[in-house]
């Protein structure tokens, strides 16, 4: 739910901010983009291009430098204020400073890899714990050393068959603009009998 609410929040904030590059829509921005990450790191790709899209409209829409740098200030303050001692929670009780889960190496292990189908088919279970100890059995221990495994795992694939990679992206592409929900533990479609709205909709 709240994944739902940043995600609408973000789009009217950053056309607001674009219309009016000032410091408080600017912080606005900046401010609920470190929220979003928080609640959902898969935002922060498009938080990423949005604030490069705002720099951009910054730097079209000033008179001068002044005009330009304080609105990305801005924002970069306002992404600070809920970012940082989240960051610095983190580091108190892992040892690292990140806003970031640290199951992300995982992910993107499970995305990107010459059996692709095959990991993303996987659900908790054995095969799930097989996966994610992986790297224990080749004796990385510890939540960062982890998810730099995994890591280091998808650049060895991207240098070992850069054509399976692309194409991989380029499956994925295809399948972000389909109109079907990809299902993941069970099917949303296959609860449709069990309620009323979603048999409505």
């Amino acid at each position: 739910g709240w994944s739902a609410f940043w995600a609408a929040a973000l789009i009217a904030l950053a056309l607001r901010a674009s219309d009016d590059p000032g410091p408080r829509a600017s912080f606005a921005f900046g401010a609920v983009a470190a929220l979003a990450v928080l609640t959902c790191a898969p935002m922060a790709p498009f938080l990423a291009g949005a604030g490069l899209w705002l720099a951009v409209r910054f730097a079209r829409a000033a008179s001068s430098r002044r005009r330009v740098v304080v609105p990305i200030l801005a924002l970069a303050a306002g992404f600070a204020l809920p970012a940082v001692p989240v960051g610095w929670q983190c580091r108190r009780i892992t040892g690292e400073f990140a806003i970031l889960p640290g199951f992300g190496g995982v992910n993107a292990h499970i995305g990107n890899n010459p059996h692709r189908d095959e990991t993303l088919r996987i659900r908790p279970g054995y095969h799930w714990r097989r996966l994610i100890w992986e790297p224990r059995r080749e004796g990385v221990v510890g939540l960062w050393e982890e998810n730099r495994y995994f890591y280091r795992r998808v650049k060895d694939y991207i240098a070992e068959d850069f054509g399976g990679f692309v194409r991989g992206l380029g499956a994925k592409t295809l399948q972000f603009v389909s109109s079907r929900e990809i299902p993941r533990n069970r099917s949303l479609y296959a609860l449709r009998p069990e309620s009323r709205l979603l048999a409505a909709l």
